[in-house]
């Protein structure tokens, strides 16, 4: 699915030095929350934003780069209307789910977009899988997309 390991490696470094510290410095909670905001305000969509965080974790940066890339993908290419992000942060685990009424994702359309070079989501799954969770993204009724990501909290 991915290129070639080199090439992850080096764009997963640039993705760390361009991002790092959003969450840490603000706390994830307010760090996704005025993200989000932005981003509706960006692509025009209402936001409903629910969050309880047990506090600062070791992959809280993690969490808050794939919220971004979510959201990138949903202002660039769903058209949503309405848009719902639920995180929850306990000291064992962490899910965070953002789900659109936009267009979906049509089938083949990961495969072909990382085929093409795109490979936000595929590098986002291959860091959270490396973490011992799980990245999914599936298409709801009637129309737009659920994303998840759920991760064991390392202990600090």
């Amino acid at each position: 699915m991915l290129h070639d390991g080199a090439l992850q490696s080096v764009l997963a470094a640039k993705l760390d030095a361009e991002e790092s510290g959003q969450a840490e410095l603000a706390g994830l909670e307010c760090a996704l929350r005025s993200m989000f905001e932005e981003g509706a305000a960006r692509g025009g969509f209402a936001l409903d934003f629910s969050c309880e965080c047990a506090g600062p974790t070791p992959i809280d940066e993690l969490i808050f780069r794939v919220a971004g890339e979510f959201l990138s993908n949903i202002v660039k290419h769903a058209g949503a209307q309405r848009v719902k992000v639920r995180l929850r942060v306990t000291t064992a685990r962490a899910r965070l789910e953002v789900t659109d009424d936009g267009s979906g994702i049509a089938p083949g359309g990961l495969m072909a977009r990382a085929a093409e070079g795109h490979i936000g989501v595929s590098s986002h799954r291959v860091r959270v899988e490396d973490l011992g969770g799980r990245l999914s993204l599936e298409n709801v009724e009637p129309h737009g997309t659920a994303a998840v990501i759920e991760l064991p909290v390392p202990a600090s």
